[in-house]
């Protein structure tokens, strides 16, 4: 496999840049005279997928065409290159990612593990907008060390950016390992971890699936975390390529 990400760009160009700064005008404008309600769902297409989304949390971001642009960007061209045999969407939120990748045609086979209730709610409807559903394994359940279950927290705004597994409080809902969710092996796949510093946690229950495949992996981890992600990656074969404000980037080549 030829190195991934060769010359894709992950700063955005100036043409982007001032058509958000345009759609952040028009916005201001739109609530100020009252065109625009915050808590109705607008209609929004990003990276060829379609999403009905309030203007808040990630509804926001895509509404500006902002939502991590740079990382979508490298996403979709490592994808180009590989055409997956699935894509792995862990803390699916609403389906933002899952949404783009299923509609951009390069993998035909989505595993989504999303634990918030609401979010799993959006996102079954975003899938379904985009005519996805028979495409998409939606697991309601958090990805973890084990079986089982743990305390989850809920985030504030409606879309659960910022919901997350805790020690206690909150909502119980089940965890569940990659390795046993997930049926590929000796393949090329693309994983994406978005899970709030629990990261740890879910590489620890993927072992098989992250040392059998190869492909392309993207995962968030809070600063203090780095190395001790980098190192489980190296360990199961994973070289880091790079990094996007949070989200940690990684290849392996097929051997």
């Amino acid at each position: 496999m030829k190195p991934l990400l060769v010359g894709t760009p992950w700063r955005p160009p100036l043409h982007w840049k001032l058509g958000v700064s345009i759609r952040k005008r028009v916005r201001r404008l739109g609530r100020v005279l009252g065109f625009i309600d915050p808590n109705t769902d607008q209609h929004v297409r990003y990276y060829g997928a379609e999403f009905l989304v309030k203007d808040e949390g990630v509804g926001a971001g895509l509404i500006l065409r902002r939502f991590e642009w740079g990382q979508i960007q490298r996403f979709l061209a490592a994808c180009k290159t590989l055409r997956p045999a699935a894509f792995i969407d862990v803390g699916a939120n609403v389906g933002t990612y899952s949404c783009i990748v299923g509609r951009s045609g390069y993998t035909d086979r989505i595993f989504a593990f999303e634990p918030d209730p609401r979010n799993v709610t959006e996102l079954m409807r975003q899938l379904h907008l985009n005519g996805l559903e028979g495409r998409t394994q939606v697991f309601q359940c958090a990805a973890g060390s084990k079986q089982g279950e743990v305390h989850f927290r809920l985030g504030g705004c409606s879309e659960g950016a910022l919901s997350r597994v805790m020690d206690d409080g909150g909502i119980t809902v089940p965890t569940q390992r990659l390795d046993d969710a997930i049926p590929v092996r000796s393949s090329l796949i693309a994983i994406k971890i978005d899970v709030e510093e629990y990261e740890g946690e879910v590489l620890k229950g993927a072992v098989s699936l992250l040392t059998s495949n190869s492909g392309y992996a993207q995962i968030e981890c809070n600063p203090k975390h780095e190395d001790a992600i980098r190192a489980t990656m190296a360990h199961y074969g994973w070289r880091f390529i790079g990094q996007i404000d949070e989200d940690q980037l990684f290849e392996k080549p097929l051997v």
